[in-house]
């Protein structure tokens, strides 16, 4: 995708050879970048491409000298900018810079162990997004629109902001992963982008699924209709007095496609056992981990009916610090009885008509209602086998909740959409075979087939007030008559040239032959 353009002061892909202390500035400036300590290039963990910048959390940081770029603007508005990169915390419990223009004065992005990402002018602001995890690629992004600065993690806006801050860097060096005064990364980061005078984001976004590159950016708007098949027209042109071929190809659609992105097995629970029953305000629900970032679009149950009840919902919930559903409906979907077996136990997949966005390592909860008018039946597993979720069953239609650690788990699946390759688009050209314009027969063509023939006519031309006959008089010994051949010039109106024969004993009559061609109407 692209995303280095002229805002962008700072591009640091971390890409290159294992081990290497080389960190390239792929920004318009060009920024020199000195490693201090054990700071590489590392080729066995990355985001994108084959390698990514390595902190070891001792000593470990790279730094450029002073510059205006560094210098993001004090508060009041006006100071538009954004910092984001990618980031993975190998130990997520120590206080880890950055980035930071700090040296007696400046400005501080850090995150400390309590889970907090603080932002330091003079004083300090905090944010808390809540628990995070080691060994898991998290996109962080910095942005001031107006006099508030945000920060979103992985597209999601955390809280009000920090308000506005003075960004200043005051003559000083910029530093990234750690400073010379301490508080060092142990991770790896890339992707590292700062832009001067304008918020990238100011509502949620989708996180960038490829690296940002400096490629013009194509407008397809008014090329495509995406949601129609566009017809393209190609003249008929054929060389003159040749047969026209039947069924020559003179139409072609395009088309344009989104490809989704890949939907996986995420969590996978099918050893069947027993049977629980979801009853009137009897409500029962599965806790389980995502094992992977990206759209969770169906769930997969072990189930059957009793009775005649008319539907059955499923909803996805947060979870709260105790392991039980929050109340907080992240989806839902409500499916008919007539979908649901009678009596024998069998797989039922929900599908989400409004899907969830889930993070790796985050808890969730299936949640199971049963309507007014009758009872369904959850298939257990065999054993306490699943050891990222727990059973929980309420008794009053969901007001609250127990955790049920010692019964079995619930037979389950869920799947999600991977979102590295959503958003990607495939074209293909499909020959439609016109006939509308072909012919059957041998025909003179001419280069443009606009209804152009050849015609040949014939007829006599009253010369001397002798009138035209159908049938030629006898003109043996008639005195001096003249034959007369005119022919028509090609495209010249009303011009001849005459021949003239003389005959034998022939006098006063004249025998006339027009020729020309007709332009076929």
């Amino acid at each position: 995708m692209a995303g280095i353009d002229t805002y962008t002061k700072l591009m640091l892909h971390c890409d290159g050879a294992d081990t290497s202390t080389v960190f390239t500035d792929s920004s318009i400036s060009a920024h020199t970048f000195t490693a201090q300590d054990n700071a590489q290039i590392d080729t066995a963990q990355y985001k994108f491409g084959n390698s990514c910048g390595l902190f070891d959390g001792t000593d470990d940081y790279i730094e450029s000298d002073d510059h205006t770029d560094w210098n993001l603007g004090g508060t009041g508005g006006g100071n538009n900018f954004t910092i984001d990169f990618w980031v993975r915390f190998n130990d997520k419990d120590v206080y880890s810079t950055l980035l930071s223009t700090y040296d007696s004065d400046g400005w501080i992005f850090e995150r400390i162990p309590n889970g907090t990402f603080a932002l330091f002018d003079g004083s300090w602001s905090n944010i808390n997004p809540g628990l995070l995890v080691n060994n898991t690629w998290y996109h962080v992004a910095l942005v001031r629109s107006g006099t508030n600065i945000k920060l979103y993690l992985n597209g999601l806006a955390q809280g009000a902001g920090y308000g506005d801050k003075d960004m200043n860097n005051d003559g000083n060096k910029i530093y990234i992963g750690g400073t010379p005064g301490g508080n060092y990364l142990n991770g790896w980061m890339e992707e590292v982008r700062i832009s001067k005078g304008i918020a990238r984001w100011t509502t949620n976004f989708t996180p960038p699924t490829t690296p940002y590159s400096n490629e013009e950016i194509v407008d397809i708007s008014n090329e495509f209709n995406l949601s129609e098949l566009e017809t393209v027209d190609i003249p008929n042109k054929f060389n003159s007095s040749k047969l026209v071929i039947e069924d020559i190809p003179n139409k072609f659609n395009t088309v344009i496609e989104r490809i989704l992105g890949v939907e996986k097995l995420d969590q996978n629970q099918i050893i069947s056992g027993d049977d629980t029953r979801v009853g009137i305000n009897q409500y029962q629900a599965q806790t389980f981990q995502a094992g992977v970032s990206g759209v969770l679009s169906k769930v997969t149950i072990n189930l059957h009916k009793t009775g005649s009840p008319t539907s059955f919902t499923t909803e996805i919930q947060g979870v709260d610090g105790g392991g039980k559903p929050d109340g907080n409906v992240l989806a839902t979907e409500t499916i008919l009885a007539s979908a649901i077996p009678l009596n024998v136990p069998n797989e039922v997949t929900i599908t989400f008509s409004n899907p969830v966005a889930v993070i790796n390592g985050n808890d969730y909860a299936i949640v199971f209602k049963s309507p007014l008018d009758g009872y369904y039946y959850l298939r257990n597993a065999t054993s306490n086998v699943y050891i990222n979720g727990s059973r929980n069953t309420s008794n009053n239609g969901g007001s609250s909740w127990i955790l049920d650690e010692l019964s079995y788990d619930f037979y389950f699946k869920t799947y999600i959409f991977d979102p590295e390759i959503d958003n990607k688009f495939r074209m293909s050209i499909e020959e439609i075979k016109d006939v509308s314009n072909k012919f059957y027969s041998r025909k003179l063509e001419t280069v443009d087939i606009t209804q152009e023939f050849r015609t040949k006519k014939e007829e006599e031309v009253n010369i001397n007030n002798k009138s035209n006959t159908a049938i030629l008089a006898d003109l043996s010994n008639i005195n001096n008559k003249i034959n007369v051949t005119l022919y028509q010039l090609p495209n010249v109106f009303n011009n001849f040239y005459f021949k003239k024969k003389p005959t034998y004993n022939i006098s006063n009559n004249f025998r006339m032959m027009k020729r020309w061609q007709i332009q076929g109407a």
